[in-house]
């Protein structure tokens, strides 16, 4: 949209220029159309410049990952997470702060998933900071740093994918991890899913039900529970 508006302007400018020295129209003074297309050239070269600026600084980034809100909109009431019976972490621990009602629920979906015969407890990732400051989302293609527009409230918790049994280590993408379980991660999300205090979980496997895609999701459930 932005590249019609500047071409169209263009051309204005062309046969304005045009008229201006006094030619009947853009036909009939082939000088001075070189000499307008000069100019015109000219401030393309600046438009596309800034266009090129503008997407190298971070603005053609997705909100996936996108620039810290002012602050929470919750007021700040954070309890560290503590690991209990079928769930694990694999966070940094200033990284998992939550309201003590999302690790109520925690624990509950834990102790579900225990009853359940799984073996493997669930893991447990980033939630939020003490003080609900940005939590950071890696960097863009210059080395910007980038933050999550989640994770300030309390009340969002990324959980990893279900893995093979017998296997280790991360999921890196669904698409491509050889240790990843589609069949345990539905029943992850079944379990969590049948809460009434979980507003939505994020995932890109279409072949899980109950998740929404989102970008940057395919290596990690979004659990958010209702504020």
């Amino acid at each position: 949209m932005r590249f019609l508006i500047y071409s169209g302007a263009l051309l204005f400018l062309i046969e304005k220029l045009a008229y201006a020295d006094n030619c009947g129209s853009l036909s009939d003074c082939y000088g001075t159309i070189q000499s307008a297309t000069g100019v015109g050239v000219g401030i393309a070269v600046m438009v596309m410049t800034g266009i090129l600026m503008d997407f190298f600084r971070g603005e053609g980034e997705t909100e996936a990952a996108s620039r810290p809100e002012t602050k929470p909109t919750l007021p700040l009431d954070f309890s560290p997470f503590q690991p209990s019976e079928g769930l694990a972490t694999y966070a940094a621990p200033e990284k998992q702060f939550a309201q003590p009602k999302v690790f109520d629920a925690l624990r509950e979906i834990g102790e579900k998933w225990q009853e359940a015969g799984h073996g493997d407890p669930i893991e447990v990732g980033d939630m939020s900071y003490e003080d609900g400051r940005p939590m950071p989302a890696g960097k863009d293609r210059t080395g910007k740093e980038l933050f999550h527009s989640a994770h300030r409230e309390g009340v969002d918790v990324d959980i990893r994918p279900g893995r093979k049994a017998g296997t280790i280590g991360p999921i890196l993408d669904y698409k491509t991890s050889p240790n990843y379980d589609r069949e345990n991660t539905q029943a992850i999300v079944d379990i969590i899913q049948s809460r009434p205090d979980v507003e939505t979980i994020l995932f890109n496997d279409k072949q899980i039900e109950g998740v929404k895609p989102w970008s940057g999701h395919n290596n990690h459930l979004h659990v958010r529970f209702k504020k």
